[in-house]
């Protein structure tokens, strides 16, 4: 997505999103945003993404816990 990259070969929002949910074990909501927040994904974004990947069957929320699928 052009929008949000910075054109520095950087990773998408969504992309970050991704990895906060692959990189750490069991992450929760808290864990994923804070993950992102950390790499320049605003919060509201990084809650609507991982929302939107869960809607999209690309991810499952069990137990309050994240993967993707």
């Amino acid at each position: 997505d052009a929008a949000s990259d910075d054109g520095g070969g950087t990773r998408s929002r969504e992309e970050t999103v991704r990895a906060a949910i692959a990189d750490q074990h069991r992450p929760d909501e808290s864990a994923v945003v804070a993950y992102a927040t950390e790499r320049g994904v605003p919060a509201d974004a990084a809650r609507d993404l991982l929302d939107r990947l869960v809607r999209a069957g690309e991810a499952t929320e069990s137990g309050g816990t994240y993967r993707l699928l």
